[in-house]
C-alpha cells in the first residue's frame, strides 16, 4: 500500500491527503522517521485546514514516536535489546 501512495505522491506532489495517509501507514509500520517526514509535509500543504489543537496533537504524537524510536535504537546499539518470543502452550499438554 505504501508503494502505491508513494507513486501517488510522485504523480501529484501537492495533494495533502497522500502525505497524511502515508504518515499514518508509516506510523503503523513503525517507520517513524518516514511518518514524521510525511506528516510534516502534510502540515506544510494543509495546515490552514487544521485547528491549532489538531496541529499540536500531531506534533506531540510525532515527538512521542520519535522518542520511542530513539530509545529502541539506543538499546540496540548498547546490545540491551532482547527479542523474546513466547510460544503458547498447546492445549494438548505442551
Amino acid at each position: 500500500v505504501t508503494r502505491e501512495f508513494e507513486r501517488a505522491k510522485a504523480l501529484s506532489p501537492e495533494w495533502p491527503a497522500v502525505y497524511y495517509n502515508l504518515g499514518l501507514l508509516y506510523e503503523k509500520l513503525t517507520f517513524y522517521y518516514k511518518a514524521i517526514e510525511n506528516f510534516s509535509d502534510y502540515l506544510k500543504f494543509d495546515s490552514e485546514n487544521l485547528s491549532l489543537e489538531e496541529i499540536a496533537k500531531i506534533r506531540v504524537e510525532k515527538k512521542r514516536n520519535h522518542e520511542r524510536l530513539e530509545l529502541a535504537k539506543r538499546k540496540m546499539e548498547e546490545r540491551r535489546w532482547v527479542l523474546i518470543k513466547r510460544i503458547p502452550a498447546s492445549k494438548f499438554g505442551g
